[in-house]
């Protein structure tokens, strides 16, 4: 108010008093919000979280988001990352089974969301874990740190492990995409990487279609074998179609 009454007094002023508070307001300086510079030492920390995945086209033939599955080494930033379609406490378990086996090893504690898979009653100092998750963890002496509720920041890591693997996501399917209309064809890229992954484990590393069904996880063996036919001639024509000289020479001359 004071500079108000002089700007009035001493140099006419005639505008009104809000114009004078926005004009101040501009003015005041904020300090930005301080974190803390955390250092964790190897095999201290781990951080764990759900996220969703891509639209991915289902054993039933209908698309569905599985869950993306993500495990961050505090320290190094190494990541465990799987999708699953469905998410229970068994699986929840067995997914930290195999991160820790990936790893090589076992953090100290795992700091974790407050899904209902491995927390059933939130609290700052005394959370109740599942009974199946707080056996495993004590299993591999490891202990449980679950977040604060809404308090993303605590396990930052892992939040930005998700949305890197969910950016990933989308880049992968432009990607592919783009490629596909280059080409001249239109294959689905669940449909493209999926018989691409099984003709390399039958072909080159001599699997049984038993065994490929314990790696790709598909309950009929029909599904296996739409994924893992392999039709050399139908390649090797389309490798050798006009179009595909065409788009060679293309980027040759761009190259140049």
């Amino acid at each position: 108010m004071a500079i108000y009454q002089d700007l009035v007094e001493l140099f006419g002023f005639t505008h009104q008093y809000n114009s004078v508070k926005r004009f101040v307001r501009r003015l005041k300086k904020k300090d930005p919000h301080q974190y803390d510079w955390l250092e964790f030492p190897p095999g201290e920390e781990a951080q764990v979280d759900y996220g969703t995945g891509a639209p991915t086209l289902h054993d039933s033939g209908k698309y569905r988001r599985p869950r993306l599955f993500v495990m961050v080494l505090k320290h190094s930033g190494r990541a465990f990352r799987k999708v699953v379609w469905k998410s229970s406490k068994e699986t929840w378990c067995r997914l930290h089974e195999e991160a820790f086996r990936y790893f090589g090893g076992c953090p100290q504690y795992v700091t974790l969301d407050n899904l209902k898979e491995g927390v059933i009653k939130p609290d700052i100092y005394d959370p109740e874990l599942n009974t199946l998750y707080a056996v495993m963890l004590s299993h591999y002496d490891v202990a449980a740190d679950p977040a604060r509720v809404r308090d993303p920041n605590r396990k930052g890591t892992v939040e930005n492990g998700v949305k890197y693997t969910q950016n990933s996501a989308a880049i992968m399917h432009r990607l592919w995409k783009k490629a596909c209309e280059e080409v001249g064809i239109e294959i689905k890229m669940y449909d493209g990487l999926k018989h691409s992954g099984c003709c390399q484990y039958i072909n080159e590393r001599g699997l049984s279609e038993s065994q490929l069904m314990l790696i790709t996880g598909h309950v009929k063996l029909e599904t296996v074998r739409k994924y893992a036919k392999t039709e050399t001639s139908t390649v090797r024509a389309l490798m050798e179609t006009p179009r595909l000289d065409q788009l060679r020479k293309k980027k040759i001359v761009e190259r140049l």
